[in-house]
């Protein structure tokens, strides 16, 4: 794993601090400053299984949000997990579309024991009503030579 970390901590580092430099830009007293999310997902790795979760966020600018999630799958035997990530906003079509990337940490658990991982992906938030959005998310999730995709679709309710 030491080379593994060593290989990937310069792209990391750089992501991380394009993320950052992003989500000073730009502050609204009027943006929302929590959310929450309920989805339902698909994992795709050895086999392909089904799961539900929920999020919440906190956002520190207009484009850099802070979130913590957690997850069960459907698998046999059934797997949870938590993760923690930052997201970098972007907003297209005035205020209706709202592209964003993300990079953080995932843990799963299983039968007592549990796994960390890297975590990077991105989605998008199409505002339905004002407070309430549909979210569709894509996380690859890796840990050495091992990963797994996760497609999930929710809705998402921001909180003044």
């Amino acid at each position: 794993m030491e080379n593994n970390a060593k290989k990937y901590a310069i792209p990391i580092l750089f992501l991380f601090l394009l993320v950052l430099a992003a989500g000073l830009h730009a502050q609204s007293d009027d943006q929302a400053k929590w959310d929450a999310t309920m989805f339902g997902a698909w994992v795709f790795s050895e086999h392909i299984f089904f799961g539900i979760g929920g999020a919440v966020g906190y956002s520190f600018t207009h484009r850099l949000e802070l979130e913590g999630e957690g997850y069960i799958f459907f698998a046999d035997p059934i797997v949870y997990g938590v993760s923690g990530g930052l997201l970098c906003n972007l907003e297209l079509l005035r205020g209706r579309l709202y592209p964003y990337v993300l990079g953080g940490i995932s843990v799963i658990g299983q039968r007592g024991e549990a796994w960390p991982y890297l975590m990077w992906g991105g989605g998008i938030k199409c505002a339905v009503m004002e407070n309430l959005s549909i979210r569709f998310d894509l996380r690859f999730h890796m840990y050495e030579t091992e990963g797994w995709l996760r497609m999930a679709i929710g809705f998402m309710w921001t909180f003044h």
